[in-house]
């Protein structure tokens, strides 16, 4: 942690692991132990990658992919989904109290944004100041893992997690950002991040694979607005 980006290079630090997690990175706290003994146990097997971080409410959340590398028995990686953990970010980092706050968005939703799975989540304010999650559906199988792009969801709830959704349950995807002239064996478009304070819109993460591995990072210019609520009781 540290108040400006210069400190964090000498800041505390603390490390959050998942069930598999090596003792070889001394991990301070294993959150998928946040749902043991509960009925279901939906943490269980889980480590954690592609976090992404916010501050919201005076509370700090921490959005995950829960990747299943070693499944317990009788289970699969159909299960992988975005978990959403929070803290109350006071004192040592390494002494912080990590709550789960549920599941973020779940496999069906990957698999309805056009992926396997959501990979590189980042968890963002609009220029409205509503929140927003923004996942790149990925395909975890091939080598290296190809994205398709980012797509943009108003994020209605963190606590209870709860995405937007029409009437239909159908997730409201505020923008999708791709790139026509990506794609395997070539390369990826991959993560994004957006701060509403900037000019450049959602920046995009443009991953080249032929030769080297090279990433670069474009400025997009689109700023996502989310759509009015239809009115279910219009004026007559």
């Amino acid at each position: 942690s540290g108040s400006t980006p210069e400190q964090l290079n000498t800041s505390e630090e603390a490390v959050l692991g998942g069930d598999i997690t090596l003792s070889y990175w001394s991990p301070n706290f294993n959150l998928a132990s946040l749902t043991n003994g509960q009925p279901g146990d939906e943490l269980n097997g889980c480590t954690f990658f592609d976090a992404g971080l916010i501050s919201f409410g005076g509370r700090l959340y921490l959005a995950a992919q829960c990747a299943i590398y070693a499944p317990p028995a009788g289970e699969d990686t159909t299960k992988e989904f975005v978990a959403l953990f929070s803290t109350l970010p006071s004192g040592s980092p390494s002494t912080w109290t990590w709550s789960y706050q549920g599941k973020l968005a779940t496999r069906e939703d990957a698999l309805a944004l056009g992926g396997q799975n959501l990979q590189q989540t980042d968890l963002a304010l609009g220029g409205d100041g509503k929140l927003l999650a923004i996942f790149s559906p990925s395909d975890p199988l091939t080598v290296p893992a190809q994205h398709f792009g980012c797509r943009v969801i108003e994020v209605t709830s963190l606590a209870p997690p709860q995405l937007a959704r029409d009437v239909n349950g159908v997730l409201r995807v505020l923008a999708s950002i791709t790139a026509s002239d990506l794609s395997a064996p070539n390369g990826t478009p991959a993560s994004c991040a957006y701060s509403p304070s900037s000019s450049t819109g959602i920046v995009l993460a443009r991953r080249k694979d032929l030769g080297q591995l090279t990433s670069q990072l474009h400025i997009t210019g689109v700023h996502p607005v989310p759509t009015p609520t239809p009115d279910t009781n219009p004026p007559v």
